[in-house]
């Protein structure tokens, strides 16, 4: 269907006077929705029969879009105020524990394909989708965190919805669709998409896994099937059995990736790419436990994506083996390495992912976090105190307390030391490996090694391994001063040691270990940038490319990099920027490619992004992925696809050292 006029939204919000059902008299609301939509004639009229706790006075928010033209009680007219979006409603005649609400209004229109990044937040409708999410407040919003809901959908044409909540039932009518989805544990309120979908669907072990695609993507659903099921086994076996009756993959008219319960909602351009068909997938998969299973006390801080992250990104890194873990690891310390002093905050103030700095705290230094815990307690008191959690909270709200009280109880461990300085403070600690010393006495060794730590004491179990010449040697140390020395016994002379050499402790990496990366330059908070060339149409998509990359640039002419700087022209022009205002060779992508962008350090020590393509059309092709490679240190494209990616190699690290010449 294509919509050439706004669709208008009749809200007829009914509440009739019953009896109050268990979970009212707990404190949640229970709607009992009731959805027509004409394909025809767009227009989606809702009924909704709510019940409450009683109240002589109740304020509802909704979309602005909404105007309520009736309010009653049993029959008898109620007074209604507005406010924005407030309404207040009032009862003459003492409290009420069901009244009935009218309301109807014009869905806002979704913006042209090419302008919908950011419509995320609000209802919107267009051609290839219908966009009705719980936050939008497109039935009334009583303040309740939790509700309860029946919703009982029609839709006249040939459109599917889909909505949160367990399938009930499903009727194909004459020139009609009927489902009826349903909520009987608190949760948010639904969420309702509606669009053009060809629906498949299996069941896994008692699961409905269902994707709802558009039509041109369609033949991923067997991938997107597949892998659903094999990461609800993988969880549920981690953490206990999957929380809902469904999971649904639903396409988007949005560029966006939103988790919703028992659903994920990936813009339709997003679902062929391999990113998301394999471990953002996954990531979204664990949100069913993890923030929508086991809701999120905002106010204390939002643990949810970082121990998503740990059991999903970085759970199948694992699987990939110790390299890819370690990798993973190393980039998380990358990012952090990138993120401006300003920007770091404690983990405990982390509530979403607003920008790519909230992104390096809440999710990777979180993640870390979960990884080093997991070290600190071992593998099986790990494991039980986060199923006891999932167990003790499910379909609960909790608060990072409530992970440190269930770790506490399986380790028998006080861990308030851990929590205060890794989710309580700012920051991270900076190890050096300040002297070693070997001693020999006989036929046995002794190493003495000095480790030091700046900014505020951690107390930290550091990881040192001792290359001897029979065997290597893997020790961990309790650092918790400023400066400690360390005596290890060996039996043979040693060669070298490493100080956490496969990164386990979150932590300030030093010259040597942290390559230039583009969020070295997408994170800072003053940016030069300089587009080379005369050509008016490649400057304006090279504006338009670093405002993608960069929030507040300062444009200046050609000269050389006095802070961090993004640089955009073409071959010849970049070839000619570097031997005129760079006093020594940089690194660059070995791979010939149409566009690529490449990060180095300047004499200076500044960190530089050159971003180089042949025309204006390459340039936009770079517009959508390239913001996405900020933990690469290069990136190659053909066609706007990435042909090569990579980062830099280090030198050795200033935490190993040749002890050779130590031999006594």
């Amino acid at each position: 269907m294509t919509f050439n006029r706004p669709v208008v939204l009749f809200c007829t919000l009914l509440f009739v006077l019953i009896g109050l059902p268990a979970h009212a008299e707990s404190g949640f609301p229970h709607h009992d929705v009731q959805v027509v939509f004409d394909q025809k004639t767009g227009q989606l009229g809702v009924t909704d029969r709510l019940t409450i706790s009683p109240t002589a006075n109740l304020t509802v928010v909704l979309a602005d879009w909404l105007e309520i033209d009736r309010a009653d009680a049993n029959g008898v007219p109620l007074s209604v105020d507005r406010v924005g979006r407030h309404w207040r409603i009032s009862s003459a005649n003492g409290p009420i524990d069901a009244l009935t609400i009218s309301a109807q209004g014009t869905v806002p229109a979704m913006p042209p394909a090419d302008q919908r990044r950011g419509v995320s937040g609000a209802a919107a409708d267009a051609w290839d989708g219908s966009y009705l999410p719980s936050y939008a407040a497109w039935i009334p919003d009583t303040g309740a965190a939790h509700v309860t809901y029946r919703l009982k959908v029609r839709i006249d044409g040939s459109l599917r919805p889909v909505a949160t909540g367990r399938i009930l039932s499903e009727t194909d009518l004459d020139g009609a669709f009927e489902a009826v989805f349903a909520a009987d544990y608190p949760t948010e309120a639904p969420s309702l998409f509606i669009g053009p979908y060809t629906v498949t669907e299996r069941i896994v072990d008692g699961t409905r896994i269902r994707t709802y695609f558009h039509e041109e993507i369609a033949g991923s659903a067997d991938h997107y099937i597949t892998q659903s099921a094999d990461y609800i086994r993988i969880f549920a076996e981690m953490i206990g059995a999957y929380p809902f009756d469904d999971f649904h993959v639903v396409s988007a008219p949005l560029p966006v990736g939103l988790g919703f319960p028992n659903m994920t909602y990936i813009g339709r351009t997003i679902v062929p790419l391999p990113f998301m068909r394999g471990r953002s997938l996954a990531h979204e998969v664990l949100h069913n436990w993890w923030g929508n299973g086991v809701g999120i006390d905002y106010a204390t801080g939002n643990w949810s994506e970082g121990l998503t992250t740990f059991f999903a990104d970085y759970g199948l890194a694992e699987r990939q083996g110790p390299d890819a873990a370690r990798e993973m690891r190393l980039g998380w310390l990358r990012d952090y390495a990138a993120l401006p002093t300003s920007d770091d905050t404690p983990v405990s103030a982390f509530t979403s992912k607003t920008h790519q700095a909230s992104q390096v705290i809440g999710y990777n230094k979180t993640a870390h976090i979960f990884h080093m815990l997991r070290l600190e307690i071992g593998p099986a008191a790990f494991e039980q105190g986060i199923r006891a959690f999932w167990n003790d909270h499910r379909f609960k709200t909790a608060a990072w307390k409530d992970i440190q009280h269930a770790l506490e109880t399986a380790s028998g461990r006080d861990l308030d030391w851990f929590f205060s300085q890794w989710v309580g403070q700012a920051g991270a600690p900076e190890l050096t490996l300040a002297e070693t010393r070997v001693e020999q006495t006989g036929g046995k060794h002794t190493l003495h090694v000095t480790l030091r730590q700046k900014g505020p004491l951690y107390r930290l179990t550091v990881p040192i391994i001792v290359e001897t010449e029979g065997e290597a040697i893997h020790e961990q140390v309790r650092l918790s001063s400023a400066e400690e020395t360390f005596s290890i016994e060996l039996e043979s002379a040693p060669l070298r040691v490493r100080v956490d050499p496969d990164f386990d402790v979150f932590r300030r990496l030093l010259p040597g270990e942290s390559p230039p990366i583009l969020r070295d330059i997408t994170l800072a908070r003053n940016v030069d940038a300089t587009v080379l060339g005369s050509d008016e149409g490649f400057a304006s998509a090279a504006r338009a490319l670093t405002g993608r990359l960069s929030k507040n640039p300062t444009w200046v002419p050609k000269r050389a990099p006095t802070g961090p700087a993004i640089v955009i022209g073409n071959s010849a022009d970049i070839v000619s920027y570097v031997r005129d205002h760079l006093e020594s060779d940089i690194p660059e992508p070995v791979s010939e490619s149409a566009a690529a962008a490449w990060t180095f350090r300047s004499p200076e020590g500044h960190p530089v992004l050159l971003i180089r393509a042949i025309d204006t059309a390459g340039i936009e092709r770079m517009m959508r992925p390239l913001p996405h490679y900020g933990s690469r240190s290069y990136v190659t494209f053909e066609d706007g696809r990435a042909t090569d990616k990579g980062v830099w190699k280090t030198t050795d690290s200033p935490l190993s050292r040749d002890l050779s010449a130590q031999k006594q």
